[in-house]
Parts: structure tokens; C-alpha cells; sequence
């Protein structure tokens, strides 16, 4: 007789096994077809194992497995497999692969997927999931006591296929790559980071590895269900590192022939997953992407070649006309950086704003300091002001433009003390008595005032740009500033900690590992602390003669007068950064609403092994992003609905955006998209469970009824929660379901929430 925690396993992989291309049903793709199956136990398919022989069979869970433990010191680990060979797979085909892995104990997986050039981890259990202490960045590890459920489960990866894929064999370091077309199949690689870095892993354990077919992909699409007469609300991402091998190579050597079809695959993996915004980085680290500066003035800003320069224009109608989605433009930026004009440098390598002290640059980032923006010129308005004219404004009668997405990097806006900057100063603050950088260092008062002002005029600066793509006919358009430069996002105020809900684990967890264990603190003693919202009121540390306090300036959200045209938003990340209220609050716009932005660790270089005495990249260029398994992956979402009124939510992610856990994902979407982006009032003691919160949203219209969001946080399901709604409600309807249900004395009994769920209920 089967265990209960065996069943499904046993019976899913009998049912793989009856018939090469049989059909199962698949949330939240109803019934796909099975087109090929990997038993990992075997060594088929092309399998490839790194370092040599790492991997063994064993039993867990009562199914027989590849696993492979974690390896010491900075040695890590791998498997691969080729899907779909001889399949008959096609360019552009929807595909589903599916990854079975035991959920017993902590485990770290990250995922290569060469279909769609995907890089995306999963961690199950305690696991940090993204790398302990990697080369580049500060990722601000967390760990959280997530419950495991003794099962075996699915990592499930929608995807498009690309015209052409890189061969995994090629892509180390000393060769160079190779193409396979669809008919070849691709290389699909599960591996993990070494112990040093990956300190509670169990290491990595597959089952199987299915590749599905869905027969009709439109019907897989997710139906949103606005709100109607009301504002929307807005889910976008940005994918860092994804443009580069997959379109701006030639032809050939490229995912995709025609470079719109790589757009087409974001649009399509946005329709599965229930999101509504298309967001494009127009600008680089201050370099065109994908659009024609010249139209401007010519060479105003350098670009590539005229069929990248194309690109943004054919994109703005594709995704409109096909897909129905607004538009988000992403701009990091520097100034332009072109050709000199009338006798002056082009803006942005005018350095105009320059550092306190006496070094040339703020950072030792080479890379960042090519040019910056005095935000306190108006010049500066006014270059950007033809940035938008040329990106947005031409096109606003193709498209619905959501808004403008500005983000800083290290000295791309920092707090300049050039003569400009402080002529201004001195007029507009110091009584016109001049300023010298001598006086600023040697006075905190007047550096203080220094710093107020300029803070003030930054926020103005957005402001002036909102009003702008207002007076020029884009009425439903706000400029959102991100003023988080780093990939992993922001810290907390204090001493450099780690953060847990399960501190004796680490402590045990550290020691055993060989690792010097970190000041650890509690996240409910960090909520409590507001450590998140002091941290995003300090300057920056900096070090040495460097002024990273003045590169990457404090958002200090509360200051100022809040905007309706313009927002900071609010760099979130780790679960201590979605707890507090006031945090929520200090980032609201003027109606009372907060955009979060998800910062993704890149990982960066974090996955190397020994080979012929030498350590080289596991899996060539590395890098990726992490999300917590199953329903978990939504838990900061979740959280921040919670907490605050969140009107947009927006994902820096460092390659192709892919989501493992698709179901949760789309579930949470369309409920989001669902409410309208209007201020609620948390209904105190509406709910029976006090892990489920309730938010009442008010209409303005007469006839518009009023919006609910139910908002359950709790880690495991809550059976016959029951809801209070105000006098006089005698019956409310599920929005993403189409279905009304009546309350009893004014009570509705939801019979299961889901671990962190979202639901969006209307009440008329």
C-alpha cells in the first residue's frame, strides 16, 4: 500500500509512462500534451554532469532520484539534459517543462533554460536562495522558516520557443557558441552554488523533467476583469541582461531572426502570467536601447545600427494593436551622450555635477562616471524633456502610455557641487552670498541645508516632468523614480545583518558550514525598529575618498509634498521591506496609492568549478534570479497589499523573465488587476483569522459599489474564514471567478484561504 505522501508521484509517473505523448492537466494550463520525458536516473538525452561524476541515484520520498550534494569551498555543481530532440518542436511553439523535485528539507535549485535564455532559481524550506556572500553585490540575504509539505511537487516554466538556441557544450569560456534550431531540442540545466555560498542546502534532487505542448495557447491566456470607470493598476518588469546575445547580435547568431519575435515572446510569457504593462529599457547605464535618438537631433545621442534604432517604434504598435497592453518606458539616465552641438559637449558628458571633495569622480564604478545629470539645471529639464519628446511623446497617439520609469545608478543623479549647482543654491537659499565646496565640508549646518535643497529640487524635477507629459496630452501618465541603484535593492539602517524568522537554525547552520556568523537579527525586530524606512532616509555608507553618499543619494520618501504626476517608488526586496505600514506611507503618492518595485539579486559569477586544475564558469556567462517555491513566491506581494495601497507593482529582474511557480503568480495578478487603483480604508476586525486582512476601496461614481480586498499572509491554509462586511451588504461577487455569493447577516464564510492569497471581491 502507497504512503499519502507517495500518491502522487507514483501515480503522475505512471501515468508519464503509458504513453509517449499523453496528456495531463496542468495548473494553470488545463490539459497539455506530454512530448518528452526524462528520467533522471538515467543518463540519456545528452546528459552532462559537472564536475565529473558529481551526481548519484538515490531514493526520497519513495521515488528514485538524481541528486547531487553540495560541494565544499567554491566548487559548484551541476546537470543538464537535451529536451525535445527529434520532438518536432517549431520556432515560436508554446511550451510547458515540467521539473519534479522532493519538498523534505531545505533545498536551493537555480535553472538553465535555454529555450528562452532563462536564468531562475527556486528555494525551498530555509533556503536563502540567492548566494551568501557573492562577488558583486550585497544581496541582503533573508531566510524564512517556510513550511515543506513532504511531497514531491512541479517547478513548472512556461515558454515560447525562440528561432534558435545556444548549445550548452559550447558555452564555456574557451569556445565559442553554437546554435541549434528547434528540431535540435535545448539544453535545459539544474545546478546549485557551492557550500560556502548555498550554506542549507541538502542539495539538488529531480525526479523527472517533462516537456508539454499547449494545443492552444490563447486559451491558456489570463482573462483580466478591470475594474470598470475606475483606474487601473499596473504590473511591469525589466529584464537587465536579456536584450544583449538574444537581438543585438547578427542574424543568425541570435535567439531570434526578426527582433520584434523577441518582444512578441515577453508579450506572450505577460498574457500567461495576467500581467497588463510592457515595460522597455530605453536606456542603458545612459546608452540608447532600441530606439532612434536622431529624431531629436542627429547623433544627439549615439545608437546602433537602423534596425535597432526601429525596433522601439514597431514595438509600441505590436504591442498595443496585438496585445492590449500599455507601455512603460525604463530610462536610466545620464544625459545624452553624443555629438557635440553649437560649441558644448552633448549634456551628459558635461559632468556638471561634480563631487565635495577633490577627486574627479564619485566611485571607483568606472563604468557609471562617463557623465551625470545636475538635476538643478534647467538645461538638464530641458534634455529631458527631449528624451520623453523622442521615446514617448511621438508615439502618444499609437499607444496607452502608462508612464515613464526613471532609475538612477551610482552617479547618474547624484548630489552635485559643481558652481552651477551652488550659484543656485546660493540664490535660491543662501541669501545670494556665495558657496564654496571649503565652506560645505567645514560647516554640517549649511551642508545640511545643502543637502535639504537639493533634495527638494530632485523631487521638483520629477514633478516638472509630469507636468510635461500631462500638458502634452498624456492625462493618465505618472513619472516614477527608482532611486535604488543596485540590483538587490535596498538594506536596512544599522549594522550589516542577516535577517531570519529561525535565528538557532543559522547560528547551528553558520557554524556548520565554516562560516563567520553575521550579526543576525529577527525581521519582526526589524519591522518593529522601521529599520527598512530609516535605512531609505540615510545616506549611503561610502569608504576611502569615494562619496557614495552623494553618487547614490537617500530617497527620504516622507520630506517632501506629494505629487500626483510623479512618485518615488519603493524599492522592495526581502520580507523586512514590505512589513511596515509607515513605509508604505512615507511612498505614497497624493492619492493616498504606493508603487513597489521587486529588486532581484543578479548573482553574478557565482557558479564555478575545478576543471584541469583551473577554476572555470560552471555554465559559461552566469547569472540569475531566485523565488521561493510554490505559493511562497507571492508571500512579498502578498505582505505589501497587506500593509500599504499598492497601485503599481514592478519586477528588476537580470535575464529573461520566467516564473517557475506560474499558478500562484497568475492567481495573485488577475486579483490585482482586478481592484481599482484608488486609497482603501483596513477595515479593522472584519476577519475571523488574524493573518487575513481587509481592505474596503471607495468609488467615486454613484452606482460603482464598493471594492474589497481580502489579504491572507498566513503560511498555511485557514479553513471557514468568515468576513464582515458593512450594514446593509447582502451578497458580493468573486471578480476573477464571475461568481456572487450571498452573506449571511452580513457575513461571508470563505470555506479555504490558500496560503497567501489574494482575493478581489465587489460589493454594489
Amino acid at each position: 500500500m502507497m504512503s499519502a505522501k507517495c500518491n502522487f508521484s507514483v501515480l503522475f509517473a505512471l501515468a508519464i509512462s503509458a504513453a509517449a505523448a499523453a496528456e495531463i492537466e496542468l495548473e494553470p494550463f488545463g490539459r497539455v500534451k506530454v512530448l518528452d520525458v526524462v528520467d533522471c536516473t538515467k543518463k540519456d538525452h545528452r546528459f552532462v554532469e559537472r564536475p565529473a561524476g558529481v551526481s548519484r541515484v538515490e531514493t526520497i520520498l519513495g521515488r528514485r532520484c538524481r541528486t547531487i550534494e553540495v560541494q565544499p569551498g567554491e566548487v559548484s555543481s551541476m546537470f543538464a539534459y537535451r529536451l525535445g530532440e527529434g520532438k518536432g518542436l517549431k520556432a515560436n511553439g508554446a511550451y510547458v517543462i515540467v521539473l519534479e523535485y522532493p519538498d523534505d528539507v531545505p533545498r536551493n535549485y537555480v535553472i538553465h533554460n535555454r529555450a528562452t535564455d532563462s536564468r531562475r532559481g527556486f528555494s525551498t524550506g530555509r533556503c536563502m536562495g540567492d548566494a551568501w556572500e557573492p562577488k558583486h553585490v550585497d544581496n541582503h540575504p533573508e531566510s524564512l522558516d517556510i513550511p515543506q509539505s513532504g511531497r514531491w511537487q512541479r517547478w513548472v516554466s512556461y515558454n515560447s520557443l525562440t528561432d534558435h538556441t545556444p548549445d550548452f557544450a559550447s558555452s564555456s569560456v574557451d569556445k565559442k557558441p553554437v546554435w541549434n534550431s528547434p528540431p535540435d531540442g535545448f539544453d535545459f540545466v539544474v545546478s546549485q552554488y557551492s557550500r560556502r555560498h548555498n550554506p542549507a542546502s541538502h542539495g539538488i534532487a529531480v525526479a523527472r523533467i517533462l516537456l508539454c505542448e499547449l494545443p492552444d495557447e490563447k486559451r491558456c491566456y489570463a482573462e483580466i476583469r478591470y475594474p470598470e470607470g475606475l483606474p487601473r493598476r499596473h504590473i511591469f518588469w525589466r529584464e537587465e541582461m536579456s536584450d544583449n546575445g538574444a537581438i543585438n547580435a547578427e542574424r543568425g547568431k541570435r535567439h531570434c531572426d526578426d527582433q520584434l519575435d523577441w518582444i512578441r515572446h515577453k508579450c506572450r510569457q505577460m498574457k500567461i502570467l495576467g500581467m497588463n504593462t510592457y515595460m522597455k529599457d530605453l536606456l542603458e547605464f545612459g546608452h540608447v536601447q532600441h530606439w532612434d535618438p536622431n529624431v531629436i537631433r542627429m547623433n544627439w545621442a549615439w545608437s546602433s545600427s537602423a534596425e535597432s534604432n526601429a525596433l522601439w517604434g514597431r514595438i509600441v504598435e505590436m504591442v498595443s494593436r496585438e496585445y492590449g497592453f500599455s507601455l512603460m518606458p525604463y530610462y536610466e539616465w545620464y544625459g545624452n551622450f553624443g555629438q557635440d552641438y553649437g560649441g558644448k559637449k552633448a549634456y551628459g558628458y558635461r559632468k556638471l555635477a561634480e563631487p565635495l571633495g577633490n577627486e574627479k569622480n564619485y566611485t571607483h564604478v568606472w563604468w557609471t562616471e562617463k557623465g551625470n545629470l545636475d538635476i538643478t539645471d534647467p538645461e538638464a529639464l530641458a534634455a529631458t524633456k527631449d528624451l520623453l519628446r523622442g521615446s514617448i511623446l511621438r508615439f502618444k497617439d499609437k499607444a496607452d502610455f502608462a508612464g515613464a520609469f526613471f532609475r538612477t545608478r551610482p552617479a547618474s543623479w547624484p548630489v552635485g557641487f559643481g558652481e552651477g549647482t551652488r550659484s543656485r543654491f546660493a540664490k535660491e537659499v543662501n541669501s545670494s552670498r556665495p558657496v564654496t565646496k571649503e565652506q560645505l565640508r567645514a560647516d554640517k549646518a549649511l551642508y545640511n541645508s545643502y543637502l535639504d535643497w537639493w533634495h527638494r529640487k530632485r523631487r521638483d524635477f520629477l514633478g516638472a516632468l509630469g507636468k510635461f507629459l500631462a500638458d502634452e496630452g498624456l492625462k493618465n501618465a505618472q513619472v516614477l523614480f527608482d532611486g535604488e541603484g543596485s540590483e538587490p535593492g535596498p538594506g536596512f539602517a544599522g549594522r550589516w545583518a542577516f535577517s531570519t524568522d529561525s535565528p538557532d537554525f543559522w547560528k547551528k547552520t553558520f557554524a556548520a558550514a565554516g562560516i563567520k556568523e553575521p550579526h543576525i537579527r529577527t525581521i519582526d525586530e526589524l519591522v518593529s525598529s522601521h529599520a527598512y524606512l530609516q535605512g531609505r532616509n540615510e545616506p549611503c555608507g561610502t569608504w576611502g575618498k569615494w562619496e557614495w553618499q552623494h553618487a547614490a543619494p537617500a530617497d527620504r520618501p516622507g520630506e517632501s509634498a506629494k505629487d500626483a504626476l510623479s512618485a518615488f517608488c519603493m524599492p522592495v526586496n526581502r520580507m523586512y521591506s514590505v512589513g511596515d505600514s509607515d513605509a508604505f506611507a512615507a511612498y505614497a503618492d497624493a492619492r493616498g496609492m504606493t508603487t513597489i518595485v521587486r529588486h532581484h539579486s543578479l548573482n553574478e559569477h557565482m557558479q564555478n568549478y575545478v576543471h584541469d586544475g583551473k577554476e572555470v564558469p560552471l555554465v559559461g556567462y552566469e547569472m540569475n534570479d531566485s523565488e521561493r517555491a510554490g505559493r511562497a513566491s507571492m508571500m512579498i506581494e502578498i505582505e505589501a497589499m497587506a500593509k500599504g495601497d499598492i497601485a503599481n507593482i514592478g519586477y528588476l529582474i537580470g535575464s529573461t523573465f520566467s516564473r517557475g511557480f506560474p499558478g500562484p503568480v497568475r492567481e495573485f495578478n488577475m486579483n490585482f488587476l482586478a481592484l481599482p487603483a484608488l486609497p482603501s480604508k483596513l477595515l479593522t476586525g472584519a476577519a475571523s483569522d488574524s493573518e487575513t486582512f481587509v481592505r474596503e476601496i471607495a468609488t467615486p461614481g454613484r452606482g460603482q459599489g464598493k471594492y474589497y480586498a481580502i489579504v491572507h499572509t498566513g503560511k498555511v491554509a485557514k479553513k471557514n474564514v468568515k468576513i464582515r462586511f458593512p450594514k446593509g451588504s447582502a451578497a458580493v461577487k468573486f471578480i476573477v471567478a464571475d461568481k456572487t455569493s450571498k452573506l449571511e447577516n452580513g457575513i461571508l464564510t470563505i470555506k479555504t484561504l490558500k496560503p497567501w492569497q489574494l482575493i478581489a471581491i465587489h460589493r454594489k
